[in-house]
């Protein structure tokens, strides 16, 4: 299912009532599995997550799910020792715990496979329910700003060095 689909109309599909399966998509919803399509939640769509899922991805991305992250935290403790707690590419911990010179973004450059794993975990992400970008428009009366421009003013990840 790639498109959005009723929810009465999956319901008839399985036999169960709309009102049943929609408090069971919600709870699916809060996994990451689906999101509703529609305000009056009468239309439901697969996410990229549960689409990896049902296509046996999910196994694929965790490979880098178990190489990177676990790499890189376990040397935590050692560059916040070393380089206190700088935030920049120079010093993090990726790098002791990947051991390699390249910073993050350089090592998946030269890494294909797992930069290909990586961009379809971000993709999966951006649609996932709990990590959605739509939580921040509608977590803020952004109507305030009236006619007022928002200029993002965030460092750089590449150009940012420690001090």
């Amino acid at each position: 299912m790639d498109q959005d689909v009723s929810v009465d109309d999956l319901a008839s599909t399985i036999s169960i009532t709309p009102k049943a399966l929609t408090r069971l998509l919600a709870y699916a919803e809060t996994l990451g599995l689906f999101r509703f399509t529609s305000h009056d939640r009468n239309r439901v769509v697969h996410t990229t997550f549960s689409i990896f899922l049902t296509k046996g991805i999910y196994a694929e991305l965790a490979a880098w799910d178990v190489t990177v992250p676990p790499a890189a935290s376990l040397e935590l403790s050692t560059v916040l020792k070393e380089f206190g707690s700088c935030e920049g590419p120079d010093h993090a911990p990726f790098k002791l715990g990947m051991r390699t010179e390249d910073d993050f973004y350089q090592w998946h450059a030269n890494n294909q496979v797992y930069a290909d794993l990586f961009h379809k975990g971000m993709a999966s992400e951006q649609e996932d329910p709990r990590t959605s970008p739509q939580h921040m428009i509608s977590a803020y009366n952004w109507g305030s700003f009236d006619q007022k421009t928002i200029v993002d003013v965030s460092i750089n990840p590449l150009e940012f060095k420690c001090h």
